[in-house]
Formats: structure tokens, sequence, C-alpha cells
């Protein structure tokens, strides 16, 4: 079984790092940000071994995974799989980046 490296693209960083800082802001407390930090850690930890495991968006090598009000979007590629965006659903779908080719 292949165990696949994750690279995380700036804008997923900085996608998150965002999420984090609005539930911070909403709640007063770090409490259901250091949560969902922790769901989404998870779910690209399973990545490294299972990379196929979310479904495919435009192509192949594109897949999301859907964790209830978030997606996580990447590519596979020979060496790694990418986090390219941490996106919240309850957003304009028009205005995520892989729909407006960034």
């Amino acid at each position: 079984m292949a165990r696949w490296k994750i690279k995380w693209s700036a804008n997923s960083l900085e996608e998150k790092l965002s999420i984090m800082e609005f539930w911070y802001r909403k709640n007063g407390n770090s409490s259901y940000a250091r949560k969902l930090d922790a769901e989404i850690r998870q779910i690209v930890s399973h990545l490294r071994n299972f990379d196929k495991l979310g479904k495919k968006f435009k192509n192949e090598n594109l897949r999301y995974i859907f964790k209830g009000d978030f997606s996580i979007y990447y590519e596979i590629s020979d060496e790694y799989v990418e986090i390219l965006h941490i996106w919240d659903n309850r957003q304009n779908p028009d205005s995520l980046p892989l729909l407006t080719n960034e």
C-alpha cells in the first residue's frame, strides 16, 4: 500500500486558518475550532494511505471529501496528495476557486 506525502497549498492553509478564526470569534473560545481542526487533520491523515477516498471532481486526480459543513478538495500527483482547498459548504458555490479557475 502506498503511503502518500501530504502537501498543503497556501490557499488551503489560509482557508483553514480563516475557518478556525471565525469559530474562535463566534464562540469566544477555541474549543469548537480545535475540534474542527482535529476532524480536518484526521480526514487528511486518511489520505496518506487512501488517496482515492474522495469523490472525483473534474478528473481522476482532482477529488473532494465532504464532511458535514466542510469539503476538502485535493489533487493526487505521482509524489504526493496536495490539499487545495478547505471549503465551508455554506458559502456561495460560485465563489469556489476550483469553479472559477482560480
